[in-house]
């Protein structure tokens, strides 16, 4: 095996990894720091209203149409909204940014979504191509390619937009809940639910991981 190969493959495992790092050294920051409590910014979020839900949800559909993670987003919801309005957020969000970069990849085209995203926009154009919901669903479910790139080659790629939405919808849904629940219950790093949320979205990344070596012949 090359240097190249050897670099490619481990690139689809350093993610798993780097999100546990990720998470290990929030929960440190968050023990040894003064940050404020889960219940402190929450309350403060509450006094903000509704107001303060259309906010963070413009800002998370901002973010989610660019590379930045929408696990961060997702994340941040849990611990600013709890599980349960965390994850409405999130779902809602998301699936309203994924919209609005589908038709805006409809209309830039192939060739400016290849020009940006590269061969992995070229890749995943391709495959959705072949089919409507269930693709769009697969690929929703388990993240090989990001996010953003996903909903802008969906435009592109012509699939359905109710075929679209509604594979979105539902495939986002496992991922961005676990996320959630990862910022809900952070704070609390020794808790079933932390755990199995953290061990849920580790799966996740791993699959993730296992696909992408396979697609790579490796």
């Amino acid at each position: 095996m090359t240097t190249t190969d050897t670099s490619r493959s481990s690139r689809p495992i350093a993610r798993p990894l780097a999100l546990v790092g990720l998470l290990a050294a929030a929960i440190t920051a968050v023990t040894l720091l003064d940050v404020p409590g889960p219940s402190e910014l929450r309350a403060a979020v509450e006094s903000t209203g509704l107001w303060g839900i259309a906010i963070f949800m413009a800002i998370f559909i901002g973010l989610a149409l660019t590379p930045v993670p929408s696990s961060a987003m997702a994340i941040a919801a849990g611990l600013l909204y709890g599980l349960t309005i965390g994850s409405v957020v999130t779902l809602v969000s998301a699936t309203v940014a994924g919209t609005i970069a589908y038709f805006v990849g409809r209309s830039l085209g192939a060739d400016a979504l290849v020009h940006y995203g590269g061969s992995p926009a070229s890749r995943a154009v391709r495959f959705l191509q072949q089919r409507g919901f269930s693709t769009v669903l697969a690929v929703q479910v388990v993240p090989v390619t990001p996010f953003w790139l996903v909903n802008y080659a969906a435009g592109v790629s012509s699939v359905p937009i109710a075929s679209y939405v509604l594979g979105t919808a539902i495939g986002i849904l496992p991922g961005m809940v676990g996320f959630v629940a990862i910022g809900a219950f952070g704070t609390s790093a020794l808790s079933w639910q932390f755990v199995t949320a953290l061990v849920f979205v580790f799966g996740i990344s791993v699959a993730s991981a296992v696909l992408v070596q396979r697609r790579a012949g490796l």
